[in-house]
């Protein structure tokens, strides 16, 4: 009888080849003779041999013959045991890549497990395995160890056995050894958890960084933004995939799983000494798998995780948390005053503080007038920031006073997300304007100024002021009104009395000033009195 070379038991040879599928064990394995007793010899088996067999054939015969005939139904509570496997053989078969089984087969009587304590990952890889076959497996149905049930049971051990949360300081990266010993972690814990569970049971995995959401119709529910993934390779293609889960289904308690598969095996992102780039001819065929439970990926940046990582996790932390072009900015506006209103420079620093060259950046500030309307804006021409790049960029804004305003500060790429900050809300002042007239009266000027506020923000503590030009900065009688506020579109009549100099040569000086808005002044022309 052939013995299987991967669960080490006699098996059935199917057809007449060397290769056969293993009855027990469910592997297409070569088939050899049996490793204890071998071929035949030719000795004769001795008469106590053939006493016993020929009892063992009638019992069986007997056995046949009574279910034939006497028409009986199976007692209550036995059980009809189905074979997962249709009976017919399929016209084409195409194996599951990595069949040949790396960890025995467990047998029907089991020892108590025992939870791994040390930190070889290979015995919590097989740790894991085996706990997924004792949780889920089916009673009376046949185990397997291909491809697919390595990744489904490491994803469901290590969501079992972890509970998210995130780094205490944002942005770390534990290694497997301290994720194993705290059973918390975020998503590229997680995630790097799975890898080197696969990795070491033989599977080819990277780390994918997503943007992850969640979508009803076409609103969008949630979003997480650098999400850290596992993705393993299944040279297959997506039918294949789904008829392998489906088998899967057949043997284990699990429920419908969907999986994301990334369809570019000729484009994977590895690390070199000048950054990142793209290779292509490492995988022939076949597609990225995850069992994740989002609804909409957008993959940005794919890390091929090898053992190389796991020896070096430092080199792998510092991959991780720079993957991707990390702008940050800082900015310093300054303001002025104009004849206009008032002039912003903003002088904007940008850096690249990721691992990837960023892309077409435009700086871009505006001066926000609600409902998507601006009073001004400016931006900067496209550049490129390399790794560990700066750029200062002076952008300018004319706003007009008497508004209300906020800075939108906005720098956007081609190969990153949009950074944005919005300033606070502040006022450019009040927007005065006035007018007046004059009559005299037995030495005496009456000066009225009708003070009107065109801004949207109210004048503070204005003063109307007159007084008579005497030269080289000096001034006959002047003459002032008290501090008053004046509301967005108020107008206030303001009436001075200005007693006229004898004798001299002058001309009449109308100002109006206050606390949040410059001083405006007129002049009537040069006159004797």
């Amino acid at each position: 009888m052939p013995f299987c070379s991967i669960c080490g038991r006699f098996t059935e040879e199917i057809g007449k080849t060397a290769q056969g599928l293993c009855t027990t064990c469910s592997a297409y394995v070569e088939l050899s003779e049996s490793p204890i007793q071998g071929k035949p010899t030719g000795a004769k088996p001795s008469n106590i041999t053939k006493n016993i067999a020929i009892v063992v054939i009638l019992i069986i015969v007997g056995s046949i013959f009574a279910s034939a005939f006497s028409g009986s139904k199976p007692e209550a509570g036995t059980q009809t045991i189905i074979a997962p496997f249709k009976t017919e053989v399929p016209t084409t078969t195409v194996p599951l890549p990595n069949i040949t089984r790396t960890f025995p087969s467990p047998s029907a009587a089991r020892s108590p497990m025992q939870m791994p304590s040390g930190t070889n990952l290979q015995n919590w890889s097989y740790y894991a395995m085996e706990w997924f076959d004792r949780t889920y497996g089916k009673p009376n149905v046949q185990t397997t160890r291909n491809s697919m049930f390595k990744m489904v049971a490491f994803y469901y051990f290590v969501n079992e056995y972890l509970t998210y949360k995130p780094d205490p300081p944002e942005g770390y990266v534990q290694t497997t050894f301290e994720t194993l010993q705290l059973r918390t972690g975020d998503c590229e814990d997680y995630a790097i958890l799975m890898a080197s569970l696969c990795e070491y049971a033989g599977l080819d995995v990277s780390l994918d960084l997503a943007y992850a959401s969640r979508e009803s119709g076409y609103e969008r529910v949630s979003q997480q933004k650098n999400h850290a993934m596992c993705m393993v390779y299944f040279d297959m293609t997506p039918e294949e995939l789904r008829s392998a889960m489906t088998n899967l289904q057949g043997i284990y308690r699990i429920s419908s799983l969907g999986f994301w598969h990334v369809d570019e095996p000729s484009r994977i992102i590895v690390k070199e000494d000048g950054g990142f780039t793209y290779i292509s001819n490492k995988y022939n065929r076949g597609m990225w798998v995850s069992l994740e439970n989002w609804d909409r990926l957008q993959i940005y940046h794919r890390i091929d995780y090898d053992t190389h990582l796991l020896t070096n996790f430092e080199g792998l932390r510092a991959v991780i948390c720079r993957p991707f072009p990390l702008v940050q900015f800082s900015t310093s506006p300054t303001t002025s005053s104009t004849q206009s209103g008032y002039l912003v420079t903003c002088q904007v620093r940008v850096t690249n503080l990721g691992a990837l060259k960023a892309k077409n950046v435009v700086v871009s500030v505006e001066a926000d007038a609600g409902s998507n309307m601006v009073y001004a804006q400016d931006k900067s021409y496209q550049f490129d920031l390399t790794a560990d790049e700066s750029r200062t960029v002076p952008l300018n804004l004319n706003i007009p006073s008497g508004v209300r305003t906020r800075i939108l500060l906005r720098i956007g790429g081609s190969n990153f997300e949009t950074l944005k900050s919005d300033g606070q809300w502040f006022e450019t002042g009040a927007k005065i304007g006035f007018v007046w007239k004059s009559a005299s009266q037995r030495g005496i000027l009456t000066i009225t100024v009708t003070v009107t506020n065109y801004g949207e923000v109210p004048a503070r503590n204005v003063v109307v002021w007159a007084a008579f030009d005497a030269g080289s900065g000096l001034v006959y009688n002047q003459q002032q009104s008290p501090q008053f506020d004046l509301a967005s579109q108020g107008t206030r009549l303001v009436t001075l009395q200005v007693k006229i100099p004898k004798n001299v040569h002058t001309r009449v000086l109308v100002r109006v000033y206050g606390g949040n808005f410059s001083m405006i002044e007129t002049q009537s022309d040069w006159f004797d009195t």
